[in-house]
């Protein structure tokens, strides 16, 4: 996306990352090889409350006082693995219905922000919960595949075609930090 405006599902991807340019072939190969029965939707940086990724990293590092460095160089839309879900199954319900799609699609929560404020989101919840030792949020450039470092998306032909509305990611922090 060019002056901070969302990337658009028809631009050319990118990648950053050794994962991502991965990825990125994947899908040119099967868009290539299969264009009118292909399906691909892209999703943003996700976090769960399962697993070793950035939401499950920060909660470590805020229980435990660590210092958190955060790379602020990129504006993203966290988006739940649970939000995702909700995507995928409304998605296939419409497919298994005849839904004649083919394409590229995005899906990422709505409302973009930067890895300190989300940072800050958790920490403001998990105080509600836990007495947080100070965290020390250091700024650092760099990237790596555990980052928030995917730009924000545009959800247009999601909702055009699939009727399907970006939701913000605030609404999944609280039940996840509990």
């Amino acid at each position: 996306g060019g002056d901070g405006a969302p990337f658009a599902e028809g631009e050319r991807a990118e990648p950053a990352s050794r994962t991502a340019v991965q990825l990125v072939n994947d899908e040119r190969q099967f868009l290539y090889t299969e264009r009118d029965r292909t399906l691909v939707l892209r999703t943003g940086a996700l976090f769960s409350d399962a697993g070793e990724g950035y939401f499950t990293v920060l909660m470590e590092a805020l229980s435990r006082g660590k210092r958190i460095a955060i790379n602020d160089q990129l504006k993203t839309c966290p988006t739940s693995t649970d939000d995702v879900a909700r995507v995928l199954v409304a998605m296939l319900e419409q497919l298994l219905c005849g839904a004649a799609v083919h394409g590229v699609y995005h899906y990422v929560s709505a409302v973009p922000v930067t890895p300190t404020e989300f940072a800050e989101q958790l920490i403001a919840h998990t105080s509600q919960h836990l007495n947080l030792p100070p965290v020390d949020l250091v700024a650092h450039r760099g990237g790596s595949d555990g980052e928030l470092m995917v730009p924000a998306l545009s959800c247009q032909r999601i909702w055009q075609d699939f009727a399907i509305k970006q939701l913000p990611w605030r609404s999944d922090v609280p039940e996840m930090v509990r």
